[in-house]
């Protein structure tokens, strides 16, 4: 690359000034530097915008037996709410939460799915089970709604003999639109007899 860029620069009389060899070898290294950050910069341009999910509440406290409520809304950075779709995994400890449904989510995929967590997707030995979410518009006008918007509740129960204990739902990305990336939030549910 160094020998192009030395051609490149001694065919347009760019270098004739320049007689020692040093100079030349700085001049070659800082044009080295100059393609490697627009070749990194390249890279970084395409990923340069986030899917965001978050959870409403990020923190609540429940008491056994009680039926909670997590809401998810969504917004994306380029502000663009026409895209292909989204998809996450919301993982949760089923010792102490039951899904119950899922409900208000519009242009789904498919309906939410539970699975099985036996593979750690999440890196919490905690949490045992996962609702598989996804939403995909094959004519890229998804979520077409104004932005940020409401994607829908999930509501749990806390078993009603759960001790007092935190546990958290944490959420990971299976799918995002080309070129964007996926930032979510998790949420803890602070478990709490009543008194």
């Amino acid at each position: 690359m160094q020998m192009i860029l030395l051609n490149i620069l001694e065919k347009s009389n760019q270098l004739h000034h320049l007689k020692s060899k040093p100079v030349k070898n700085v001049a070659i290294i800082c044009i080295t530097c100059f393609v490697l950050f627009a070749q990194t910069h390249s890279v970084m341009a395409q990923i340069t915008h986030c899917q965001h999910l978050w959870l409403d509440p990020i923190s609540l406290y429940a008491a056994p037996g009680e039926t909670i409520s997590i809401s998810l809304y969504y917004d994306v950075t380029s502000n663009d709410n026409t895209l292909l779709g989204f998809g996450f995994r919301m993982f949760f400890n089923s010792t102490l939460l039951s899904f119950q449904k899922a409900n208000a989510f519009f242009n789904m995929f498919k309906a939410p799915v539970i699975q099985e967590d036996d593979e750690d997707l999440d890196n919490d030995p905690t949490t045992d089970q996962y609702i598989l979410i996804a939403w995909f518009e094959w004519n890229g006008r998804w979520p077409g709604e104004r932005l940020p918007c409401f994607m829908g509740n999930i509501d749990f129960l806390i078993d009603p003999e759960a001790p007092t204990d935190v546990t958290t739902l944490n959420v990971n990305i299976t799918a995002t639109h080309p070129g964007y990336q996926g930032c979510l939030h998790s949420s803890k549910i602070y478990i709490k007899p009543k008194q």
